[in-house]
């Protein structure tokens, strides 16, 4: 086996117990932090206003079926 690959696959593994809704609004916020925020105050500005959406769904049906990846989506949004 390559000398990364036994950590990738471990990354991976631990990255797919969380809803993808969350992955992804946390792959928008990190692309719009390192390309288009001139500051601070903008990228969390943006994060704010447009990715909080998505995570309050995915925390209220998780809500509702008692989903154990509620915790981080809950705590993501508690931020704000």
């Amino acid at each position: 086996m390559l000398p990364g690959l036994g950590q990738a696959i471990n990354l991976a593994t631990s990255l797919v117990k969380f809803p993808q809704e969350c992955l992804r609004a946390d792959r928008v916020s990190t692309y719009n932090s390192a390309f288009n925020a001139n500051s601070i105050e903008e990228a969390l500005e943006f994060e704010q206003n447009n990715l909080t959406a998505a995570v309050l769904q995915v925390s209220c049906i998780q809500t509702e079926s008692e989903c154990s990846f509620s915790g981080y989506c809950i705590r993501f949004v508690a931020v704000f």
